[in-house]
């Protein structure tokens, strides 16, 4: 299982990660602080020219160079309209308008992108503890843009739970033009208590999923929305390439079938956490069966973009629908 990270950059607050890797600390520490305990470098804009010395309308996004990787780094060439917010800029920042403890703080690739958690307030759901956690993202690609989440997390499994837009999870995209730093301070300088109004409500669906005992019914629901089959490719091309989508509906079939076995498996018993009061036959265990299926059952090698998938792609949306779908019978 790859952690992705630059070098060992990589802090936690009391808790050392699974990977072992980076500096964990007993003391309340700032993004700031943080970033120098790990290994600090800088990334600049860094203007572009043709052979012959003429200045083009493109610069580099280029790392310096540090002691574990004594090279300098080009991440990507840009438009002169990207700007970019180095990782001096998302540390002071963050103690600025957040202004609280990081919890977890890492550098992943070759420091092209930095990642920033604290916790949040979070909530009982019948004995079953929820974590909420602010994650700040900041890539320095050119192509990605930064993003604020909020995402709560079953502390007895260890869970990220994305659930549905507008209800358990707000991202916030920005992208890379000139008021990019000023929009980043004003979301963070807010997100905090607007977190705390949205708990309660937040808290209220997750007790009606924990309260809701699910039938056979409601299982082939949540899974069958979650997991739907492909489409049975039409045979209206030639003879090879009927056989080669014949092919692709088969295996596709074959993958939906074994997510949606591992799910039934993970809710029966061999899910982590999942027999608990709050989770034990009920839709709050389902949905999480789901969460876990997505998180963990399908881990094979974790990747930068499998870990994306979790947040942002079609994992997050498989436990979306899951969520809404849960709710939707539950209710």
């Amino acid at each position: 299982m790859s952690a992705n990270l630059f070098g060992e950059r990589f802090y936690s607050e009391r808790v050392p990660a699974w990977h072992r890797l980076g500096h964990v600390s007993e003391e309340e520490t700032g993004a700031v602080a943080a970033f120098e305990k790990i290994g600090p470098y800088t990334v600049n804009l860094r203007g572009l020219r043709l052979t012959d010395g003429t200045p083009i309308d493109h610069k580099a996004i280029v790392r310096s160079k540090t002691s574990d990787d004594p090279h300098k780094r080009i991440f990507n060439v840009v438009s002169n309209k990207y700007h970019l917010v180095s990782p001096q800029d998302i540390c002071e920042l963050w103690d600025t308008k957040v202004g609280r403890p990081v919890e977890t703080f890492g550098v992943l690739g070759k420091g092209e992108k930095i990642f920033i958690t604290t916790k949040l307030p979070g909530m009982d759901v019948c004995g079953d503890e929820v974590d909420n956690y602010l994650i700040a993202v900041s890539p320095m690609t050119g192509g990605e843009a930064a993003k604020l989440i909020v995402a709560p997390i079953r502390v007895v499994c260890q869970n990220t739970l994305i659930a549905a837009q507008g209800a358990s999870t707000e991202v916030y995209r920005i992208i890379h033009d000139k008021h990019i730093k000023e929009r980043m301070g004003q979301w963070m300088n807010t997100i905090y208590e607007r977190s705390e109004q949205k708990m309660e409500g937040l808290k209220e669906a997750f007790d009606v999923l924990a309260k809701h005992k699910v039938t056979k019914g409601d299982v082939k629901k949540v899974i069958d929305a979650s997991y739907p089959f492909p489409n049975a490719p039409r045979n209206n091309v030639s003879e090879e390439m009927f056989a080669d989508r014949q092919q692709a509906y088969s295996v596709g079939i074959e993958r939906i079938t074994k997510r949606r076995d591992t799910v039934r498996e993970l809710l029966g018993g061999s899910g982590t956490g999942l027999d608990t009061k709050a989770c034990k036959g009920t839709a709050w265990g389902l949905y999480n069966a789901v969460v876990e299926a997505e998180d963990f059952a399908r881990r094979g090698l974790r990747t930068d973009s499998i870990d994306r998938s979790l947040l942002f792609g079609d994992r997050a949306s498989v436990k979306a629908t899951a969520y809404t779908k849960a709710l939707e019978l539950a209710s």
